[in-house]
């Protein structure tokens, strides 16, 4: 395979430990081969210092999550701390229930993506959403939820963190995508996992646990080289790999482990 992207860790992946050893699992992250850091909650630290720890120590902060009814409603008080870090991406994570089009605030939706990516790209960065699943099975009159947002919103100034492990759970096509939204994928998750009840009785592995598990990268049914080569020309800039929980197929591993097992795997390709 040709010169890889380079790959950062989304560390919701380790949040127990960056809780208890913020600056430790940094560094252990560091030490693993990852490049980057795509981060969800500083636990109270001064983004400025983190950002000059993770210049010390040779790590890239790449993005920040944050709650989309903060950037909503308090855009330049929330905004200051992905400022502050030095981060390319910010990424709303979620679109909670009452910000949907049915939802209480859902008029709040449309213009407030659009506003939000304007803001954020005057400020030097750009502005994307995280999918997980129900967007594409939540309806908006005759289509999805994603469909719908990528219609009204539209790509000028709204990227899409595209989640394949959950797009794979939704069962669409993650070649498609790809096609569809490319030069609007600057940064993507990958998430493996393994997940029986989408599948025929027949077709499942006698071997394998009967229900749904997050596993390391290359240890469930996400087609990671062929995503690796659809993306290297949809100007894709950053992988980034993201564990939910640890597996119940190998309890043995801690959530460390698994993020050191997925970019072993990812080196390996």
């Amino acid at each position: 395979m040709e010169k890889k992207l380079p790959v950062a860790l989304q560390l919701f992946s380790v949040s127990d430990d960056m809780k208890n050893d913020f600056e430790g699992t940094l560094k252990k992250v560091k030490e693993m081969g990852y490049e980057g850091v795509e981060f969800a909650g500083l636990f109270g630290r001064d983004p400025k210092n983190v950002k000059a720890f993770c210049e010390e120590i040779g790590l890239v902060p790449v993005s920040i999550h944050l709650d989309l009814g903060m950037l909503l409603k308090h855009f330049d008080d929330t905004i200051k701390e992905a400022v502050d870090l030095g981060v390319k991406y910010v990424v709303a994570p979620f679109l909670p229930e009452k910000y949907r089009p049915d939802g209480e605030e859902g008029h709040l939706l449309i213009d407030g993506l659009k506003e939000i990516g304007k803001k954020v790209e005057a400020l030097g960065m750009k502005f994307g959403y995280h999918n997980h699943n129900f967007e594409f099975e939540t309806k908006v009159g005759d289509t999805c939820l994603f469909e719908y947002l990528i219609e009204n919103v539209g790509l000028e100034h709204f990227n899409i963190e595209m989640d394949f492990g959950w797009l794979g759970i939704a069962q669409q096509d993650h070649l498609a995508y790809i096609n569809k939204l490319a030069g609007s994928l600057g940064i993507v998750h990958l998430k493996d996992y393994y997940f029986p009840e989408i599948k025929p009785v027949e077709e499942r592995d006698p071997n394998e646990i009967d229900f749904f598990d997050f596993r390391p990268m290359g240890y469930g049914e996400l087609d990671i080289p062929m995503l690796l080569n659809a993306l290297k020309d949809a100007g894709t800039e950053w992988i980034i790999i993201e564990q939910d929980d640890k597996s119940y197929k190998y309890p043995e591993w801690s959530k460390l482990d698994c993020v050191k097992k997925s970019i072993e795997y990812y080196k390996s390709l």
